[in-house]
């Protein structure tokens, strides 16, 4: 029999932080007001604008403050259209009750609503708005506010309407990656290739463990509550 192997442990527990990002930022967070329209494609270019850069770099920073003080309406006004419409569909589904499929659903999005239905009662998802249903889960199952405050970014890449930088915690690298796009001229952060590499690994692990795709979400699930 081969031993587990250090590295996938290593693997799971930075897949866990990960998903769990998408699920407090957005995945199984929140979920919008009404599903917005998707971000239309703009084209890209490559050229390094030291301003753009200083524009996500102040972006971060504010999604950073809101997290850690539990704003739920800040973070979700500064998500992209096309993050904020997946997250609609992940609170839609929880809404509906443990009976309703989850076909055609990412195993991240999965986790978003396993998560939410985890964690509140149908009647709260019905009722709560979404920056208040954001503001509870940053709460009370977020991350730290001094563990927020730790991150930030390193180098960011310009290129046309799209950067995407390191994210560092106390100067250290990090596995995690963020994401940002330019909508009307704006910068937002966007979760959506985020939440596609975390369904990659999820994908694996799955098959790694044996295990079927609900049981493995479930474990992952269950290691929040500690």
């Amino acid at each position: 029999m081969t031993p587990r192997a250090p590295s996938r442990l290593a693997v799971l527990a930075r897949l866990a932080a990960l998903a769990r990002l998408a699920v407090l930022v957005c995945c199984g967070v929140l979920m919008l007001f009404q599903a917005l329209p998707a971000a239309q494609a703009e084209p890209l270019g490559g050229t390094i604008d030291q301003r753009s850069r200083q524009q996500v770099a102040a972006l971060f920073a504010s999604v950073r403050e809101a997290a850690a003080r539990g704003d739920g309406a800040a973070v979700l006004a500064q998500l992209s259209r096309t993050t904020l419409a997946r997250v609609e569909a992940i609170r839609t589904a929880a809404r509906l009750g443990s009976a309703a499929p989850l076909t055609g659903f990412t195993p991240s999005e999965k986790l978003g609503v396993l998560g939410l239905r985890r964690h509140f009662t149908t009647a709260q998802l019905r009722s709560l708005r979404t920056p208040e249903l954001v503001g509870r889960i940053l709460g009370s199952h977020g991350l730290k506010p001094e563990t927020v405050r730790d991150a930030e970014l390193g180098q960011v890449a310009i290129s046309g309407n799209r950067a995407s930088a390191p994210v560092l915690v106390k100067g250290q690298p990090t596995p995690a990656r963020a994401e940002f796009v330019r909508e009307a001229g704006q910068w937002r952060v966007d979760l959506t290739r985020s939440t596609a590499t975390a369904d990659t690994l999820l994908r694996v692990l799955i098959q790694l463990s044996g295990q079927s795709e609900e049981a493995y979400l479930g474990r992952i699930l269950d290691r929040f509550r500690h």
